[in-house]
């Protein structure tokens, strides 16, 4: 028989003997009893002293009479994901975008033997590198080929934060599975916060590639989308910078900032609709802060702490909620176009540089875009590209970023002064309020000092801003069917963050997936 345990707490040096006294102990059943023990989950229990929290899975050799509200009998589950082959067909599908819904995609595709190709208007991760840190370090854009654009996508660079609360249990599991087998810790299986780090997914998406193409898939790098090619409601193939390709089936993971393509699929009558998104600031502070307040001391030997705050709409202001919290990270600055920018978080594997950071976010609306007798689907990228211009000219033009104190903020004057330490490469002080709306702005003056309690309230001159965060989501999203097929046009299938039914790596990979399952099940 099999059973899920919930609540089992052990030291953070546990053995698997601990483990299973623990669960002996807590179920009053002998040892011996239980046959297996596979652990499901763990995470890090703060309320006294140090330790992990496990759901695990255990076999035992009987039926188990116990009334315990952390107990479960598990009946005839099945953790098999089976992907079906199909073979090669007499058009092979095209993958548009290597991120991670296009990744899985054609992860899948190629699985089931049809040979998908993959374009990408950006380079291979070894190619991407360099430039990245050129504009990192000097300030010059690559604009096919950047932060947001290339093999990996924008989360390649965005430390590899496997936030999961999709309830799609077998295809998180089968993506996670994707990248362990290609390199990443086996930890991220059950660690309740998994992440990676971009310096681990540099080898991964390589070596995932590599697999894709030894099943038949072919990757063409430096190669834009530049139209559908259509004969009215069906696709007939594509048209890119490097020529013509005929395909019936074409899934578009083009990520949430190409909005060049966005543009030429709108003028194609592609259906799309404007959507909310969120934006704010990027709030920087120091770890060892962080580690104090969910903690309770500055180091540990499980690595630098998270958080995941947020601040209930009331009549003073709208909504705030922290996203993509990097410990141990660095802030980045990141651009696809000229004369813009905006802000990120990244860490490396370790997480272990002296500052953490998030993304504090406030939701905007269509009705925040324009006049609704304006509004359309390309309304919330012109949104997003006007605040972006404004951040571009106030860090100084040449594509450094905008900053603040927080005390400088919260006074609503220009700033001071800067810190003589923070993690950005390059820099500029500047007035924050001159680039966010001002509901925007009022919101995070009324919510930051509130939800930053919640991390011990720490010193203001200690709390660094950078303007702005505009890229947490996609600010469209292209209607799809409960196939996952383009209301608009067969054999279209919008995926991911771009198509707007993603937010995150997980849950764009699961899209991916998900994606190619449908094309499956239509042949």
């Amino acid at each position: 028989m099999r059973y899920r345990v919930n609540q089992v707490k052990v030291s953070l040096e546990y053995t698997d003997e601990e483990v299973l006294k623990k669960i002996s102990r807590k179920l009053s059943i002998p040892p011996k009893m239980i046959l297996s023990v596979d652990i499901l989950k763990r995470s890090v229990d703060a309320r006294q002293d140090l330790a992990y929290t496990l759901t695990v899975e255990i076999t035992v050799d009987q039926k188990l009479r116990i009334k315990n509200i952390d107990l479960q009998m598990i009946e005839n589950e099945n953790d098999k994901h089976e992907i079906p082959f199909v073979g090669k067909q007499k058009l092979r599908p095209i993958v548009v975008g290597c991120g991670p819904s296009g990744l899985t995609a054609a992860w899948v595709l190629a699985k089931a033997g049809m040979e998908p190709i993959l374009i990408d208007r950006g380079e291979s991760v070894d190619k991407r590198s360099p430039k990245i840190n050129r504009f990192w370090m000097k300030g010059i854009l690559e604009k096919e080929s950047n932060v947001l654009f290339g093999e990996g996508g924008a989360g390649l660079f965005s430390d590899g934060k496997l936030t999961a609360r999709s309830k799609d249990h077998h295809r998180v599991k089968l993506f996670l599975e994707l990248l362990v087998r290609h390199g990443a810790d086996k930890e991220i299986l059950i660690e309740t916060h998994p992440h990676v780090g971009t310096d681990r997914l540099m080898k991964i998406l390589p070596s995932i590639r590599r697999e894709i193409v030894e099943w038949g898939g072919e990757f063409r790098f430096s190669t834009r989308l530049e139209s559908i090619i259509t004969d009215g409601s069906r696709v007939t193939g594509i048209e890119t910078t490097q020529g013509t390709i005929d395909c019936n089936t074409l899934v578009l993971a083009i990520g949430h900032s190409a909005s060049d393509t966005y543009r030429v699929l709108y003028d194609q009558n592609i259906k799309m609709v404007p959507k909310p998104f969120a934006v704010g600031v990027r709030v920087e502070l120091p770890q060892d802060k962080i580690n104090q307040s969910q903690w309770g001391c500055s180091t540990a030997p499980i690595g630098a702490a998270s958080f995941r705050l947020t601040r209930k709409e009331d009549n003073r202001a709208r909504a705030c909620y922290s996203f993509c919290m990097c410990p141990g990270g660095e802030v980045i600055s990141c651009a696809s176009d000229e004369g813009m920018i905006t802000s990120n978080g990244m860490s490396y594997h370790n997480r272990n540089l002296p500052f953490g950071n998030a993304a504090f976010l406030v939701p905007v609306t269509p009705e925040d875009f324009c006049a609704p007798s304006e509004l359309n689907a390309l309304s919330g990228i012109e949104y997003q590209e006007n605040l972006e211009r404004l951040a571009f000219e106030a860090g100084g033009s040449d594509y450094a970023l905008p900053v603040s104190l927080l005390d400088d903020f919260l006074r609503g004057g220009e700033p001071t002064r800067l810190p003589e330490k923070y993690s950005a490469r390059r820099v500029k002080a500047a007035n924050l309020h001159t680039i966010l709306p001002d509901y925007v702005a009022h919101s995070l003056k009324e919510s930051l000092p509130e939800m930053l309690r919640k991390l011990g309230n720490p010193p203001h001159s200690s709390v660094l801003l950078y303007g702005t965060e505009t890229r947490s989501s996609a600010p469209l999203q292209m209607t799809r069917d409960e196939n996952g097929e383009s209301v608009s046009h067969r054999g279209l299938y919008p995926t991911g963050e771009g198509a707007g039914y993603a937010g995150g790596i997980v849950s764009s990979g699961i899209d991916g997936i998900k994606t190619a399952e449908s094309i499956i099940a239509r042949l």
